[in-house]
């Protein structure tokens, strides 16, 4: 179509070392979400960030909203980090060195041991205006190796913050909304 504006696609994906701890999850058991602070609202459990212990360390994950610059479209960016601990959470080691979460602290509970991450799938969304789009990872989808899955995905809220969903329903729902970009396996 002659004279039509050319939409320009701004992509923001996870990168490479975002992607290295999320791999390091693969073939772990995930027990339990930690947060410091959660709210509860029909399927889902809104948090500023998750906190996931893996052995010695902590994958965290967290979500910031942003706009694009010409006509202002909402996107979020995922940030998914090791750490040595837990994001806003209290904690102290004792004698044996072993690490002692502390109050205030929400949980999330996930699995059992014997069921560790099958895959981590990156769920993308995409946003589209008059001259611009943005394509962005929106969240992830766990696939535990007894069949069971939750989602930590960016909460569509200019407060940022994710939401955790368990439920099949409310992760449906939001499958029909994004597609899967990449498996982490």
């Amino acid at each position: 179509m002659e004279g039509a504006p050319t939409v320009s696609c701004l992509r923001v994906q996870l990168g490479e070392a975002e992607g290295f701890a999320l791999a390091s999850l693969v073939g772990q058991p995930v027990l339990r979400l930690l947060s410091p602070s959660l709210d509860a609202c029909r399927l889902w459990y809104s948090a500023p960030s998750f906190s996931i212990r893996l052995r010695d360390e902590f994958v965290v994950v967290e979500s910031d909203w942003r706009e694009t610059q010409s006509e202002a479209l909402d996107y979020h960016v995922l940030a998914v980090s090791r750490a040595p601990e837990p994001l806003n959470i209290p904690h102290s080691t004792d004698d044996k060195r072993r690490r002692i979460i502390g109050s205030p602290v929400s949980t999330v509970q996930i699995g059992a041991p014997r069921s560790p991450v099958h895959s981590i799938s990156l769920l993308q969304r995409e946003t589209t205006g008059q001259l611009e789009c943005v394509r962005y990872d929106a969240g992830l989808l766990f696939s535990l190796e007894d069949g069971r899955r939750f989602v930590l995905a960016a909460r569509q809220s200019i407060q940022g913050g994710l939401e955790c969903a368990t439920v099949d329903q409310a992760i449906e729902e939001l499958l029909a909304e994004v597609t899967i970009r990449a498996t982490i396996r």
